[in-house]
């Protein structure tokens, strides 16, 4: 049965065989995956899984949803989301250089964090999943800075600490995307605790693990 703490140990052993940022989210996914299959040979991985059937009263209605990863077992069924939000920054990787993309759209980028754990709470309330991990790794601390109540962000804080259970939406005056157009009905409480995975130089990247029950 896999738990956070090996989750935890998944992520330390890839940054432990050189990977201390990645060039993409899919590169994220990607050598996680192969890590566990490494550790958990017995768990079955499909990337990019799209369930058969949404659950009843999910806000997405008939769209079909997919998941970063699902992992199997006899016992369980797990899935991932993954989240890999990056300013500019250059650096060398397995000795080739590269340059990572600015993604420092915050308020988009922390309603698509909540957005994930959403999705997952549905499906786990719908026995789809036994649970699921929402994984999140970022060399721009301004993700979780707390935002203005103010602001457009401001009900998508993903900022360190406790959030309670509660609908999350727009304010009435933001003016709002077709993509994202909806409410969020977030059923559980949750503690965000943010680690450092990596120091590049003077970068830091950081690293949320948010368990979904």
């Amino acid at each position: 049965m896999l738990i956070t703490k090996n989750i935890t140990d998944i992520l330390t052993n890839i940054k432990n065989n050189g990977y201390d940022c990645f060039v993409s989210e899919a590169q994220l996914r990607d050598v996680f995956a192969i890590e566990l299959n490494k550790m958990f040979p017995d768990y079955q991985i499909l990337p990019e899984y799209t369930p058969w059937n949404n659950p009843k009263h999910f806000v997405f209605g008939d769209k079909k949803i997919s998941f970063d990863l699902l992992v199997k077992s006899k016992e369980e069924k797990i899935a991932f989301e993954f989240k890999y939000k990056t300013r500019s920054f250059e650096t060398v990787l397995f000795g080739e250089n590269i340059r990572l993309n600015n993604q420092e759209d915050t308020t988009n980028g922390r309603f698509d964090a909540w957005e994930d754990i959403y999705r997952l709470e549905q499906f786990v309330k719908d026995k789809q999943f036994k649970k699921g991990y929402f994984v999140f790794i970022t060399n721009y601390p301004t993700y979780f800075a707390e935002p203005r109540k103010d602001t457009r962000s401001g009900p998508f804080s993903i900022s360190r600490g406790e959030h309670k259970a509660c609908i999350k939406e727009w304010p009435v005056s933001s003016k709002r995307t077709n993509n994202n157009d909806f409410a969020l009905n977030i059923q559980n409480d949750y503690i965000f605790d943010y680690g450092v995975y990596s120091r590049i130089n003077n970068e830091v990247f950081y690293l949320l693990i948010v368990e979904v029950l």
